[in-house]
């Protein structure tokens, strides 16, 4: 193993250090690095923070240890995809921007819910209207952005998509997916994307399907690590890594659900008299009006053995949760390692779930992770925990965007990128690569 590891260290970062003259790209043409670096946002779904001590990540191992390293970064509740990967990208909490919930109702857009498993349901604009996302501020500045297989990404929001895009229908196996972002930034520079949102979705499959601690997922973190491997390289082979930033994140973690710890909704309350939004680890209801939801809310919020449901207005104030009319009127989080069902839902299961999240953010098995290489950012550094909402405001510094709200965020990430040099308006770097100040 540890010869493996070498190997895929020297094959990645051994080819020797940039420098400021032009650069080869792969088609033979000729440029100069441009002032603002390529930034490529790759989100690893559910990479448990943990997972980096676990031996089988050469390649983020030896990123983290040339770039930024966060302890952890804390996702937003809840911590489940759809809602965090429009956080990273918003900069705003789910309760602001909508996305409150891989499971959503509400009236006024649809009657039928959105599930982030069917595509068709979350297509309709209005779903993310509260929120204006990064790639869509990077174009109206001019710039063409691209996505592989990111949630959301292919989806129009104010009449505009990326550039270019490959959903999850049409993005290929994992090892494909860095190749389609190689292929774009081997396009002319006029055409090359200057913001790529990369995901890649086989740890969170394998951590549902099998568990965290399995074999199976070590497997699933030495593939990704690889498919991220082959992209650094094809980027040093191009002449493009002197000019790309890259900023690896996942959206959640993942806990061991153990078998039979299951809370039975329907077991507690009339299952007619509510208005079932969405189960899991965390479940929204809404009790219908009349005496039957009266006593179904009572019920819910009576004291359980694994699981303690709120009020939305009586949320702790720590999960920035609540407030957004989307947001059903009792929330019910369970307890680590327990999901609330029911039994229709268990009996139309295609498998057994050995894993989940979407628990409280604050959990250790919710952190996800930070990693940041590249032209613009510090060399050898570990930096304390922060929240994911500030990863927006990093983003839009580097690319040069005018932030879309809160910019004073991102003074807490300053720390992470490299100094300026107000006369030159130049980073400082070692090794003399450019970048924007």
């Amino acid at each position: 193993m540890r010869r493996m590891v070498l190997f895929v260290i020297i094959l990645v970062f051994g080819l020797g250090a940039c420098s400021t003259t032009p650069v080869q790209l792969g088609m033979g043409r000729e440029v100069s690095p441009p002032d603002t670096p390529e930034v490529i946002l790759i989100s690893i779904d559910g990479y448990r923070a943990d997972y980096l001590a676990r031996g089988e990540n050469p390649v983020l191992d030896a990123l983290a240890a040339h770039g930024v390293r966060a302890r952890w970064m804390v996702p937003s509740f809840p911590t489940v995809t759809e809602p965090n990967h429009y956080t990273l990208l918003t900069g705003m909490y789910p309760d602001q921007n909508g996305i409150v919930n891989n499971d959503i109702a509400d009236r006024e857009i649809q009657p039928e819910h959105f599930e982030m498993t069917r595509y068709y349901s979350t297509v309709d604009p209005r779903w993310w209207s509260a929120a204006t996302p990064l790639w869509l501020s990077v174009q109206r500045n001019g710039m063409r952005t691209g996505e592989v297989s990111w949630p959301s990404g292919d989806i129009r929001i104010d009449d505009a998509r990326p550039d270019l895009h490959l959903n999850g229908q049409q993005a290929g196996a994992t090892d494909e997916k860095s190749a389609d972002v190689l292929r774009w930034l081997d396009l002319p520079s006029d055409q090359r994307p200057r913001f790529v949102m990369l995901h890649y979705d086989l740890v969170d499959g394998i951590g549902h399907r099998y568990g965290p601690d399995s074999p199976q997922m070590d497997a699933a973190l030495r593939e990704v690590d690889g498919a991220i491997g082959r992209l650094v390289y094809g980027l040093k082979q191009d002449g493009l890594y002197a000019t790309t930033d890259l900023v690896i994140v996942s959206d959640h973690g993942m806990a061991e659900l153990p078998p039979g710890h299951e809370i039975y909704l329907d077991d507690i309350i009339d299952r007619r008299a509510v208005g079932l939004v969405a189960l899991g680890a965390m479940a929204g209801v809404d009790p219908h009006r009349g005496i039957a939801g009266a006593e179904a809310a009572a019920a819910l919020l009576a004291p359980h053995p694994h699981m303690h449901c709120w009020r939305k207005q009586d949320l702790p104030p720590r999960l920035h949760y609540g407030h957004n009319p989307r947001v059903p009127r009792i929330v019910c989080m369970a307890s680590m390692g327990w999901e609330i069902v029911t039994h229709w839902e268990i009996e139309h299961r295609k498998y057994v779930l050995r894993g989940s999240h979407g628990y409280d953010n604050a959990a250790p098995s919710m952190r996800a992770i930070f990693i940041a290489e590249g032209p613009s950012f510090r060399e050898g550094i570990v930096v304390p925990p922060f929240p994911n909402v500030d990863v927006y405001s990093l983003l839009a510094h580097i690319l040069d965007v005018e932030p879309e709200r809160d910019a004073a965020r991102f003074a807490q990430m300053a720390s992470l990128l490299k100094p300026v040099d107000r006369q030159l308006g130049v980073r400082h770097a070692d090794d003399g690569r450019r970048a924007r100040s």
